[in-house]
């Protein structure tokens, strides 16, 4: 008789958010003031590793891909990849706000 093998029924990093869709939710919003909220882009960063370039509609498009991949990989429960994304937009916005002494 074969042992039995686990099954993994819950996400590799559970938690109430996911702290690298903060990141990723910060910088999606600060490049949409810089660069336009709805600007495309093409992403071509692993062409050469042999993946297709990949266009986006907009920044926040992209981190809401980063976000659906990390819940397919089995990494992270959705829960905590919108409420990771949400805050990662609070902190964008909030950065927008900071008077850094620029012109």
């Amino acid at each position: 008789m074969r042992p039995a093998s686990p099954t993994r029924v819950h996400a590799a990093v559970p938690g109430i958010y996911v702290g690298s869709l903060n990141g990723i939710g910060a910088a999606a919003v600060i490049l949409g003031e810089l660069f336009g909220a709805d600007r495309e882009f093409t992403d071509r960063s692993q062409v050469r590793l042999g993946f297709a370039p990949r266009t986006y509609p907009s920044f926040w498009a992209a981190a809401e891909e980063a976000a659906v991949s990390r819940l397919y990989g089995g990494i992270h429960f959705r829960s905590g990849n919108e409420e990771g994304l949400m805050q990662g937009r609070c902190v964008g916005e909030h950065v927008l706000e900071l008077d850094l002494g620029g012109p």
